[in-house]
């Protein structure tokens, strides 16, 4: 209903968005409503007078009940219809937010409506409106973003304790902090950040005799949206088969970040095995760093780089 209200109106735009105290609600416990302003954006208004159009708008919505209050002030100055900008409907929003909980890229969901709803492409928002939105879903509901006290939060929650079941997953690292959880940096050259994700099931993947199993490290930018580096570690069996093992989201390809990967590595392995990892044959990709992260800690084994 609201969506419907908007789009009647001539086109605006949000000039602040805010949250204050909710009064209006009777009965309720204390909480927030978000405020948002509306000015006037209309061409045929700013055509028509040579002063800056008087008219405003007003959208509260309680974030308890999600009710959505709309109200206008002082009249249009012109009796030409502005048309409104092109929104996405609430069918499209709904489906662009299923797209994004894929991880599909903006470009790729500003065509994918098109083909869902046999809409023109002309007849729908420009890419900079449906990147906003995606982008705003993402952070605020995937929590797809780079807020290191985010992020910190959400690793800390999930460090190492021992108690988890086989298959539960798990973070860890290789520097830890006072209370035992990994330290995440910033990403910097200084601070890098080193965070490991796994489960004790794909750790104890590597409880076999060390010659019958290559310890292999690689690393891929596609799983992570924001382009960080995810060092993913497995072990090759003798029928060729790849088994995961743990992924790595680190900021830096360089031979001090890998090697502290690898310490993480040999580190949970102890802990949750209760006996030292052995490793007798090991495959890093072409890049220089893992080679050297692996050569420094596998001294007496064998040594393959991958083309």
């Amino acid at each position: 209903m609201a969506d419907a209200v908007l789009e009647s109106l001539n086109a605006f735009d949000m000039a602040k968005s805010n949250t204050s105290k909710r009064t209006a609600c009777v009965g309720a416990e204390p909480h927030k409503s978000r405020y948002r302003l509306l000015e006037c954006s209309s061409d045929a208004c700013h055509d028509a007078s040579e002063f800056k159009c008087a008219w405003r708008g007003r959208m509260t919505t309680c974030l308890e009940t999600n009710l959505v209050s709309i109200y206008e002030f002082v009249r249009i100055p012109s009796d030409v219809s502005s048309p409104q900008r092109k929104m996405l409907t609430t069918a499209q929003k709904q489906f662009c937010r299923e797209l994004a909980e894929q991880h599909q890229r903006p470009m790729r969901i500003h065509h994918a409506p098109a083909r869902k709803f046999s809409t023109p492409l002309a007849d729908l928002p420009n890419l900079k409106v449906l990147q906003n939105f995606v982008n705003h879903y993402s952070r605020t509901y995937l929590e797809n973003h780079d807020r290191v006290d985010g992020l910190r939060e959400w690793i800390h929650a999930r460090t190492f304790t021992e108690s988890e079941a086989m298959a539960q997953p798990f973070t860890f690292g290789w520097d830890l902090g006072p209370e035992g959880k990994p330290v995440v940096g910033n990403g910097s050259d200084e601070k890098p950040s080193i965070v490991a994700i796994t489960t004790k099931a794909l750790v104890l993947r590597m409880m076999l005799p060390p010659e019958s199993f290559i310890l292999h490290v690689g690393a891929t930018y596609k799983m992570n949206y924001r382009e960080y580096p995810v060092l993913v570690i497995g072990v090759w069996d003798r029928s060729r088969g790849f088994h995961l093992v743990a992924l790595f989201v680190v900021s830096q390809e360089t031979q001090p970040v890998d090697a502290a990967a690898l310490l993480a590595l040999q580190r949970i392995y102890f802990w949750i095995a209760r006996q030292h990892l052995v490793v007798q044959h090991a495959l890093a990709d072409a890049d220089q760093a893992q080679f050297n992260a692996l050569r420094s800690r596998n001294q007496e084994g064998s040594l393959d780089r991958g083309g």
